[in-house]
């Protein structure tokens, strides 16, 4: 609201004023002012809510029912931006149409990029696939009739002209306005014809070309190399493989191959391609999959950090092991003696019965004997013992 109530219109016969009847030539605002929400109105007081101020040409033309209402369950239901900005424009355009019984309104490509906006395209075939799917939708839901493109002169390479016909919901919309602010008809007759965008030899020209020679498209890269050879796994054609990884976002169409696995549709292909072009949500069992899938990886990986810190332990106990055995062997004869001597004394019963039996060259004893002495030998160079035995002895 800021930037366009800054926004100044230099108008020379582009703003028409309906209480004048006239197209205007000034230069104004559409926004005078604008208070937001805690600042102080003209009075002083504190604005409780955001205010904003009309010029007074486009506030005459409001209260003159100069306005075009917008269908707004229709234009939620179109999805897309760009289809619902097409609506928009045209559906401004088609009410001056209709009201002098004409039955289509043409827009050069450069002037319908400028006003979507949208970024221009270098090729017929790009500009065509960029913006066919808006057309298609306003078609199929009977906004448009029809729609046409047109090669205009050579001069003008690089744009070209698109032809809207008059559908019947457009007609409808206009009928339900004019009921709904009971105001009479468009004053066409007051109204002169725009100059045209284009000059046209011939209508001729306004027919739509067969053959258009279009410039050579990029090569794929090895990305979308391999994500169009998914899709063709998938039995989507080549053709529209390519089309899909050119125009597509790559991560979307990556997940859609995967998620095409959980959904019900006989024709995979056909349903994965509207699904991609159409921005489809992904199906809920693939999430829980997902999900599924990443829960198990996770636990995997808690997995693995416990096999690694097992691992590590054990590393460390056996380098324990290592340095106690050498010191061990580093001894002189009398502290052996005692290292070897307390460690019998702390056997365990087990150990002693074997003794007992005679068995004394048991696993079981061997393995107490070894566990038992690296014990007193932990403990015996903590408190700084075994230095002191031999001088005790």
């Amino acid at each position: 609201m800021q930037r366009i109530t800054l926004t100044g219109i230099i108008s020379k016969g582009a703003f028409y004023s309906k209480e004048k009847k006239k197209w205007m030539e000034d230069t104004f605002h559409l926004y005078e002012r604008l208070i937001s929400k805690g600042e102080k109105l003209l009075s002083g007081e504190v604005a409780d809510t955001n205010y904003l101020y009309l010029n007074s040409w486009y506030l005459d033309n409001i209260n003159a029912n100069y306005v075009k209402p917008i269908d707004w369950e229709y234009y939620n239901s179109l999805k897309t931006p760009l289809a619902q900005r097409l609506y928009e424009l045209l559906s401004v355009k088609f009410y001056g149409v209709i009201m002098r019984k004409d039955k289509y309104f043409s827009y050069r490509y450069s002037t319908l990029c400028d006003l979507l906006p949208a970024s221009r395209q270098k090729y017929f075939s790009w500009a065509k696939r960029i913006l066919d799917p808006a057309h298609k939708k306003l078609k199929e839901t009977g906004f448009l009739m029809d729609y046409c493109w047109n090669e205009t002169s050579p001069k003008t390479k690089c744009d070209w002209l698109i032809t809207y016909y008059v559908g019947n919901r457009a007609r409808e919309e206009v009928s339900k306005s004019k009921v709904y602010f009971k105001s009479p008809e468009f004053e066409v007759d007051a109204l002169p014809e725009p100059e045209p965008e284009i000059e046209v030899e011939s209508e001729a020209e306004l027919e739509p070309e067969l053959e258009v020679e279009e410039e050579p498209e990029e090569p794929l890269t090895p990305e979308q190399v391999e994500l169009a050879g998914k899709l063709v796994e998938l039995n989507v054609s080549k053709i529209v493989a390519s089309d899909l990884v050119r125009y597509s976002d790559l991560e979307f169409i990556r997940e859609w191959t995967e998620a095409i696995h959980y959904t019900d549709a006989k024709d995979k292909a056909a349903y994965l391609v509207k699904a991609i072009r159409e921005d489809w949500l992904l199906p809920e069992k693939y999430f829980t999959r997902k999900e599924q899938e990443k829960k198990k990886a996770e636990m995997e990986k808690l997995k693995s950090l416990e096999d690694e810190r097992k691992k590590e332990e054990e590393r460390k106990r056996k380098e324990e092991v290592f340095r106690l055995e050498a010191i061990y062997h580093s001894l002189s004869p009398d502290q052996k003696e005692a290292v070897d001597n307390e460690a019998e004394a702390r056997i365990s019963f087990i150990a002693r019965d074997f003794l007992r039996e005679g068995r004394s060259d048991s696993p079981v004893v061997k393995a107490e004997r070894k566990a038992k002495r690296e014990e007193v030998l932990t403990e015996w160079l903590n408190q700084g013992k075994l230095s002191h035995i031999g001088e005790q002895k």
